[in-house]
């Protein structure tokens, strides 16, 4: 454990100067939203393109600057802008594999190539396939100590900002929290941590977010992580994440 907690800690002092300072806010950031009066939100979807993946993205690319010829990314659009970001960021060469038109526009904004399938292929296919011609690296994810260890780091200063009797801390996807419970465990603290994945359609959301214009609310993650947070039990004093 004091491995990990010392990953973690040298983790987030090697971000500091590459991250916004996301805020931890209350019930008045969602004005027209019915949510509890003590619940808390750390908005790391104010991080820009990715929101939290980018902690992860930047740590794991930092560890390998000078040695790498370039990344692929064919994961889902945020950690895969996370990443691509990152690698600008960096400036390591980024290739995007998408079967998305408007997802390769994204990468194309930020100064990156991309192969847009068409053929219906799997996107993990062609980034393999461009990997080999290219001779750059898959862009890793979770599965590294790294990677994981810039996650963690929202877990870290959550430890140092939430109520001390704050006990049950949700997030979506459901994958986060491992990362974050271990960020809270370096900081000292014992909180529940939840992770949801949302539900694909939920027309009473979609229906509250024209009604009011509230962007989170257009975020099925971060909706299902406020649901969460706000079905807690009554004495937990919650903590949602809005990861992206």
């Amino acid at each position: 454990m004091v491995r990990v907690t010392h990953r973690i800690e040298s983790s987030l002092h090697k971000l500091r100067g590459h991250l916004v300072a996301t805020p931890l806010v209350g019930g008045l950031y969602l004005p027209g939203v019915s949510i509890p009066a003590d619940l808390r939100i750390k908005a790391e979807c104010l991080q820009g393109p990715g929101g939290i993946w980018f902690r992860g993205a930047m740590l794991e690319l930092s560890r390998h600057f000078g040695a790498l010829k370039g990344i692929v990314v064919s994961d889902e659009l945020r950690p895969a802008l996370a990443a691509a970001t990152a690698a600008r960021a960096q400036r390591i060469p980024c290739v995007a594999v998408t079967d998305s038109e408007r997802d390769a526009a994204l990468f194309g904004r930020l100064g990156h190539e991309f192969v847009l399938i068409t053929d219906g292929t799997a996107p993990n296919e062609v980034a393999e396939r461009t990997r080999r011609e290219l001779g750059y690296a898959i862009m890793p994810g979770l599965e590294t100590d790294d990677y994981a260890a810039g996650i963690a780091t929202v877990g870290l200063e959550l430890a140092h900002e939430l109520p001390r009797d704050t006990a049950f801390v949700s997030v979506s996807p459901a994958r986060l929290a491992a990362p974050i419970e271990a960020g809270l465990a370096a900081g000292g603290r014992d909180c529940a941590v939840v992770g949801v994945d949302p539900d694909e359609t939920d027309d009473e959301d979609l229906r509250r977010a024209l009604r009011i214009g509230t962007r989170i609310d257009c975020d099925r993650f971060g909706t299902a992580a406020l649901r969460a947070a706000i079905d807690a039990p009554a004495d937990s004093l919650p903590c949602a994440i809005l990861a992206s």
